[in-house]
């Protein structure tokens, strides 16, 4: 049994879900002090890695195949 879902789909909903969390770490000012300074920067680099799947697949489209 398989799911009918685009890649492009999965793409969009994981960005979303790095922009909430970016949002929440600024909105949250404990979750990012002291040793967890760090953790700014991990949506960041999410929505980054996010973005260039987004190119990628958006460049390849026509060229999925289903699983």
């Amino acid at each position: 049994m398989s799911l009918p879902l685009r890649s492009i789909v999965i793409v969009r909903i994981g960005l979303a879900i790095w922009m909430i969390a970016l949002t929440l770490v600024w909105a949250v000012p404990s979750l990012s002090d002291g040793d967890r300074s760090w953790w700014r920067w991990v949506p960041i680099a999410g929505l980054t890695i996010g973005a260039l799947g987004y190119a990628y697949v958006r460049r390849a489209r026509g060229r999925e195949t289903s699983f």
